[in-house]
C-alpha cells in the first residue's frame, strides 16, 4: 500500500512540474513581442515593485501597481481588464510578478508575468525612464 501511495505521489509531483514548466513556457513572450504589443497599444507594462523602487528607476513605458496594493486588491478604476498586461518586478525569477498575476487573473484581469526582473529587462534593451 505504501508503494502505491509513493507511486501516486511521484506521478502527482511530476505532472505538477510538467504543467508548471508548460505554463512558464506559454506565458513567456519574447522581448520583441512585449515591446511591439506595448507600442501598438494592445498591451501595457506594469511594475509591481513598491513605489519607492519604481521612483528610483523603472522602464520607460511602464506604470506602477505595487504588489502590496495587488495583495489587498486595490486596483485603479481605469485599469483595463480587456487589455493584456505584462507584469515585472525586481525579484529573482519574477516571483512578485507571478504572485501579482495569480491574484489579478483571479479578479478577471488578463496578465502575463515576466520571469525577467527589472535589471534583466534593462539589460535586454528596455529603455529606462528618465
Amino acid at each position: 500500500m505504501k508503494m502505491v501511495y509513493s507511486v501516486l505521489l511521484a506521478l502527482f509531483c511530476v505532472s505538477g512540474l510538467a504543467l508548471r514548466a508548460q505554463d512558464a513556457g506559454r506565458v513567456q513572450p519574447s522581448v520583441a513581442e512585449v515591446k511591439k504589443n506595448v507600442q501598438d497599444g494592445t498591451a501595457s507594462l506594469v511594475d509591481v515593485r513598491e513605489a519607492k523602487d519604481f521612483t528610483a528607476g523603472h522602464l520607460q513605458t511602464s506604470s506602477n501597481l505595487p504588489i502590496s496594493e495587488v495583495r489587498t486588491k486595490q486596483f485603479p478604476a481605469d485599469f483595463s481588464k480587456a487589455r493584456t498586461t505584462y507584469l515585472y518586478c525586481g525579484c529573482p525569477e519574477g516571483k512578485g510578478a507571478f504572485e501579482a498575476s495569480k491574484i489579478m487573473n483571479g479578479e478577471g484581469y488578463h496578465t502575463i508575468p515576466l520571469k525577467s526582473n527589472y535589471k534583466e529587462l534593462v539589460s535586454a534593451g528596455y529603455e529606462q525612464a528618465k
